[in-house]
């Protein structure tokens, strides 16, 4: 859902340098799978409009860290939010 604010336009600067927002990788201990799983790293500020990824993964920017666990999926919106669809639980 976006909030319409009046007088207010937020928009994506797409047209600068597009890098691999991938950072490498760590192993990271998630209990559903009972043991430490090698987990991609991402840079947060690296991403842009459209792009996807799924978990397990590390997402670091200098102001938080966000751990996405195994079946989640993750997408940068147009203003450049991190939008985070977990799996459903059975």
């Amino acid at each position: 859902m976006k909030a319409d604010v009046p007088g207010v336009e937020v928009t994506a600067d797409a047209a600068g340098v597009v890098t691999d927002p991938k950072a490498g990788s760590r192993p990271a201990y998630f209990p559903e799978n009972g043991e430490f799983v090698e987990t991609t790293v991402y840079n947060r500020n690296a991403m842009t409009p459209g792009y996807r990824f799924k978990g397990p993964a590390i997402v670091e920017e200098s102001e938080s860290t966000l751990i996405l666990g195994p079946g989640a999926q993750a997408r940068v919106d147009d203003q450049l939010n991190l939008i985070v669809d977990l799996p459903e639980e059975g």
